[in-house]
């Protein structure tokens, strides 16, 4: 038996449900036990871990249904849950590139930690926020995929936070972000 592990990295739809990325995130997780159990009869038993923002309760879009569903269609595949430190206090999801470097390390903290229970891993690091992932990752048996749901092309006015500095200057450092994402 083939044992393989899917990091399922997502800043909106695994503990809370607010954007379309939740969505997107959430029927991902959602269509997984019959994906686990497809596999699983041709000898390959796929584990689920995802991965997001360490919310308090008091975010504006936390959902405890939400998080009760993925925690057990996660457990349901011998995975868990796994909340992730970005340095909000659990209060902010986007955020900027501090949130974004810390998520995207502590993640990768995480998955190197993990990946020796598998044969392999895969990192599935959706969106700005985890878009800095593979580039933490040391583990040979992991393959990163960045998916990109909105990038600073698309929001080139959007203000996805309060930002303290101007819209053109946040917006250049996150394509300055994402562009390292896309080189590597």
């Amino acid at each position: 038996m083939v044992k393989i592990g899917i990091f399922y990295l997502s800043h909106d739809g695994l503990s809370s449900l607010y954007t379309g990325v939740g969505t997107f995130g959430r029927d991902f997780c959602l269509a997984f036990n019959k994906i686990h159990k497809y596999y699983l009869n041709k000898g390959i038993d796929l584990t689920l871990l995802p991965g997001t923002i360490r919310y308090k309760a008091k975010f504006h879009g936390y959902s405890f249904d939400t998080k009760y569903k993925i925690q057990n269609i996660s457990k349901r595949s011998g995975g868990k849950m796994i909340c992730i430190d970005n340095k909000s206090g659990g209060l902010l999801s986007y955020g900027g590139i501090t949130q974004w470097e810390a998520a995207s390390q502590n993640s990768a903290i995480i998955i190197n930690k993990m990946a020796n229970r598998f044969d392999h891993v895969i990192v599935y690091a959706n969106d700005t926020p985890f878009a800095g992932v593979g580039r933490y990752i040391t583990k040979q048996n992991v393959t990163t995929i960045w998916v990109p749901h909105s990038t600073a092309r698309i929001h080139k006015s959007f203000r996805v936070i309060k930002q303290t500095e101007e819209i053109k200057l946040f917006n250049q450092k996150r394509f300055a972000w994402e562009k390292n994402a896309i080189n590597w």
